[in-house]
Formats: structure tokens, C-alpha cells, sequence
């Protein structure tokens, strides 16, 4: 059996609408939490992605809009969007957002999310904010119970910068189904972070922590270079079938 997308009975349906901004903090260094109003009838899938447009920001080259992924999931009476900061007017933009400010959301889009059943192995593998996808995906597997095992390779340049990390630390304790390994590339082990790998997620990384690596489906959601560079490593390992990606060109 194969698990077409997970999250929602109902099908995803388009909106283009004004909604409220409920909060705006720092999660991580360099990246802000947006949680929005969530219009009662917005329907997706967990690993699904929308636009956001953000009024007064006609210096923007995009006009002020951007692809975003929902890293809320389904069941969330909210929409949660995380965004790295970098110089633009956007993201600028993004910085000075207040509760009540008008934003508007056109989507839902995409078409990735998981795509295979409880009785294989995910092992989900994410570059920085591509981690987005990934949470709203197993916050709605824990949800609904999921069963199978799930292994979660969440590669950063260091520690400060993972965003979403103690909240998947804390689901580590407490679900045996999800296996988090952490991954920083600027940082050397010293024990000072508890159990990480160094370097960049390669097969044999991802054989020493995936016993049934031969049967696993792979998801991979980052930056392009980095999406399609795991892809190449991954071919040693799985039949491009069973690999699914996501890459950001970039904002």
C-alpha cells in the first residue's frame, strides 16, 4: 500500500486571502517564526507549501511575495511559516511584522509529502530551513500514531542555527518510532551538544544509524546544490523511485 500524502481527508483547496499576523518571534539565529490566522477552510497536506505577500514592499524584486513551506501541520488551528533572514527588503519586511499586521496567503501548492506506508523505513534528510516540510510531516505522523520508523538527518552549520531542533530532541525521548540525527558542518565533536555526526550526510552516515537502509524511502529537501548533490550520493544506496526531493531555489 502506498501512503499518498499524509494529513487531511479533505483535498487541498486554493485560497487567495488576507489574513492576520497571530505572532512573530526568533526560533533559531538568522530565522523568525510566523504563526498567521488560518481560514477556516484552508485545506492541505503536510509538506505542502504556499505563497506569502506582504503589503508595502513594492521595493522588493518579487514584489514582496514568496514560496514558502507550512510547517504547521494539518490538524493545526494555525498556519506556521519559518523563514531565514538574510538582506532584503523581504526579509526586512518579515522582521518588522506586529500581531493584527494584514499578509496575504495564495496556495496551498506542491506535491511533495510522504509517499509510501508505515511498513519501510523514511528517512527524511533536510539542508537549514528545509526542515520546514519535514515538521509539519511528523507532527502530523505523531498525530495519527505513526508506526513505522523515521529517521530525521538535520544538517546545519552549527547548533544555533537549527531551528525547530529542541522540539525534535524532545519527540526523540519521547516517540521510539522517530530517530533524530542531528548533523553540523562547522563544528567539531567535543560532547558539549550531545550525540551528533560532523561533516556532510553521506551513505555510510546514513548506514551506521539506518539498519533496513536497503527497503527506506528517501526524502531530501534543501537547497538545490545540496538536494541534488544527496541525490547522486543516495543513487549508491536506492533506486531513484525511492527517493523523493524538494529543493529551494533560493529567496
Amino acid at each position: 500500500m502506498t501512503t499518498d500524502l499524509i494529513g487531511s481527508e479533505a483535498k487541498p483547496q486554493f485560497h487567495s486571502k488576507t489574513v492576520s499576523v497571530l505572532e512573530r518571534k526568533s526560533i533559531a539565529d538568522s530565522t523568525i517564526l510566523l504563526k498567521l490566522e488560518r481560514p477556516h477552510d484552508f485545506q492541505f497536506v503536510a509538506g505542502l507549501n504556499l505563497d506569502l505577500t506582504l503589503p508595502d514592499c513594492d521595493n522588493d524584486q518579487f514584489s514582496g511575495k514568496r514560496t514558502l513551506s507550512i510547517a504547521s501541520a494539518p490538524y493545526e488551528p494555525f498556519i506556521e511559516l519559518a523563514i531565514r533572514t538574510r538582506p532584503s527588503p523581504f526579509k526586512e519586511a518579515v522582521a518588522q511584522l506586529e500581531p493584527g499586521d494584514p499578509v496575504r496567503i495564495d496556495g496551498p501548492y506542491g506535491t511533495f509529502g510522504l509517499r509510501h506506508d508505515a511498513s519501510t523505513p523514511a528517512v527524511f534528510i533536510a539542508g537549514g530551513i528545509g526542515i520546514t516540510p519535514f515538521l509539519s510531516i511528523i507532527r502530523q505522523m505523531k498525530r495519527e500514531n505513526w508506526s513505522g520508523n523515521v529517521y530525521l538527518f538535520y544538517s546545519n552549520r552549527r547548533r544555533a542555527i537549527s531551528a525547530y531542533i529542541d522540539e525534535f530532541q524532545s519527540l526523540g525521548k519521547e516517540e521510539s518510532w522517530f530517530n533524530l540525527i542531528p548533523v553540523f558542518t562547522r563544528i567539531s565533536p567535543d560532547g558539549s551538544f550531545g550525540s551528533f555526526e560532523n561533516g556532510r550526510v553521506t551513505p555510510d552516515m546514513i548506514r551506521k544509524h539506518v539498519p533496513d537502509v536497503d527497503s527506506a524511502h528517501f526524502y531530501v529537501v534543501g537547497g538545490s546544490e545540496m538536494v541534488w548533490s544527496m541525490v547522486r550520493e543516495l543513487d549508491s544506496i536506492a533506486p531513484r523511485e525511492r527517493i523523493t526531493v524538494e529543493d529551494f531555489t533560493g529567496f
